[in-house]
């Protein structure tokens, strides 16, 4: 999550200390990767390669040796922060739920909206008489007795049919035409009884989408249980429908088109954030970055991001990749955002220049990301960020903001420790001892058949990557990347992991049980 909304607070008040650059700028450098990161973007991101997370972090390493950038890998170990542990649980519980309301809530928006497409199709939408659509705009509003029914003659003739197309009623053919081209033994009174039996079919197809659509729009309004964005779309449905009924518009196809499309992308989108990154799949990642020759640490009771500071502290990194602001909270090292990510510019944050243009001094800057909200707690309700740094500003800590503030408008939720806060951000984790720091002065290196054996072993194919290098660096070095926009919280993320391999190079060390 990192810290909500501190990206925009920079862009307007301290706009030197977000910069987009570009790879070939870190030529030389050393970079302190946060693991969490990419990985989640690879596990949940289109690539239908059968093992794209490691073949992924391939891509990566390459990225990296094309510009001459040296990696160092930190992974988020199984024993976290008593304050992380706590927080994120009831978090990632609550998100959990939501996600899957709404995935089975847009499973079944789906049926309707198939259902309804159909419908739209019919030609006898447009015959359909006033009492008809009353019925049905009824049922849609829940006054399924008639009690709202048009009181008004105005009203009722918003319901009467639009006024004839008489360019289109040139075209169409006659009753008597219809007769004469389709079955001649058809009577007019059968021709009529016929299209009555058509609107009925249609109207009772209707009142079941309808009846359906009304009840689903009570219960999507739970702002707990399902997310914003299924919400919004709920609205968008009802109005079409609305729309549809009061108007016997079939023109509303093409719109329903775009909205069943919407609800397409909606699932897909459920459906990757309903899955989990295991533990084997960070065990792979892990023997597969080592066994490559890269350094590798874990990072057990703390965030790794943290341990990337830390090295970045002791001279072992210049910078950090992450998409957690939190990174900048942690120390002083630039962080390095949107890094080897397609058709987007690095967004280069720099957390000392940050403080020098918002005039507040480390604590105060700690400060003022608590009152944002963070990983490790919960925050004060109704003070967003710009109101964070009036606040800070003014009372220069937390302490004294509490004293000062209204009780009765800012409440703090359950879970704001800011003392605990503070301490996790304040206390670095220290470097690990063992194989990998070896590695951090050392230029990576592996031998052949190693090589060999792992790429054959996860499919990755040496020669695709080249070509995906090619053409990835191409869009990199295109003039109008460097005034593309990127909108904070950008996520690439997107489907399925997949089968796991048994790789024989597995450490013997339980790194992540």
């Amino acid at each position: 999550m990192g810290i909500p909304g501190l990206t925009g607070l920079l862009k307007r008040h301290a706009p030197q200390s977000l910069i987009r650059t570009v790879a070939p700028q870190y030529q030389g450098q050393t970079l302190a990767i946060d693991v969490s990161c990419p990985l989640s973007r690879y596990i949940y991101g289109d690539d239908p390669h059968p093992f794209r997370h490691l073949h992924g972090f391939y891509l990566l390493i390459k990225f990296c040796e094309r510009h001459h950038i040296k990696p160092i890998f930190v992974f988020d170990g199984t024993e976290r922060i008593i304050a992380k542990q706590q927080w994120e649980h009831r978090r990632r519980a609550r998100n959990q739920h939501k996600i899957k309301e709404s995935l089975i809530f847009e499973q079944s928006r789906s049926t309707r909206l198939a259902s309804w497409l159909t419908a739209t199709e019919s030609e006898y939408l447009s015959m359909l008489t006033s009492e008809s659509i009353q019925r049905l705009l009824d049922q849609l509003s829940g006054d399924d007795d008639g009690v709202g029914r048009l009181k008004s003659t105005a009203e009722y003739m918003d319901l009467q049919p639009p006024p004839p197309d008489n360019n289109k009623e040139a075209q169409q053919p006659s009753w008597n035409e219809t007769l004469t081209l389709g079955d001649s033994a058809l009577t007019l009174k059968e021709a009529k009884l016929h299209v009555k039996e058509h609107q009925k079919a249609l109207e009772e197809k209707l009142s079941t989408i309808v009846k359906e659509l009304h009840e689903t729009n009570q219960y999507v309004q739970d702002r707990d249980r399902y997310t914003k964005t299924v919400r919004d779309l709920s609205n968008q449905e009802y109005d079409l429908m609305n729309t549809m009924i009061r108007n016997r518009l079939e023109s509303v196809h093409d719109n329903l088109v775009r909205l069943k499309g919407q609800n397409d992308r909606l699932l897909t989108s459920y459906a990757k954030r309903s899955l989990k990154v295991t533990k084997d799949i960070k065990r792979d990642c892990y023997s597969f970055l080592s066994s490559l020759g890269y350094p590798c640490f874990v990072c057990e009771n703390h965030e790794a991001e943290a341990m990337c500071a830390s090295l970045v502290r002791n001279g072992n990194a210049d910078g950090i990749i992450s998409e957690d602001m939190d990174s900048i909270v942690f120390g002083d090292g630039p962080l390095l955002r949107y890094f080897c990510t397609k058709n987007k510019p690095i967004l280069h944050v720099d957390p000392v220049v940050a403080r020098q243009q918002l005039g507040l001094t480390r604590a105060e800057f700690l400060d003022l990301c608590i009152l944002c909200g963070t990983d490790f707690g919960s925050k004060i309700y109704g003070i967003g960020p710009n109101r964070a740094l009036e606040l800070v500003k003014q009372h220069g800590s937390i302490e004294e903001i509490l004293i000062h503030l209204d009780p009765r408008k800012y409440i703090p939720e359950e879970g704001f420790d800011y003392l605990l806060i503070r301490k996790v951000f304040q206390e670095l984790p220290s470097i690990p001892t063992h194989p990998s720091t070896d590695k951090l002065s050392s230029t990576p290196s592996v031998n052949s058949d190693t090589l060999n054996n792992l790429l054959q072993q996860y499919q990755i194919d040496p020669d695709e990557i080249d070509t995906q290098l090619d053409i990835f660096m191409h869009q990199q070095n295109r003039p109008s990347l460097a005034e593309t926009i990127s909108s904070p919280g950008d996520s690439a993320f997107g489907s399925n992991p997949f089968q796991q391999p048994h790789s024989s190079s597995h450490s013997d060390t339980p790194l992540f049980t």
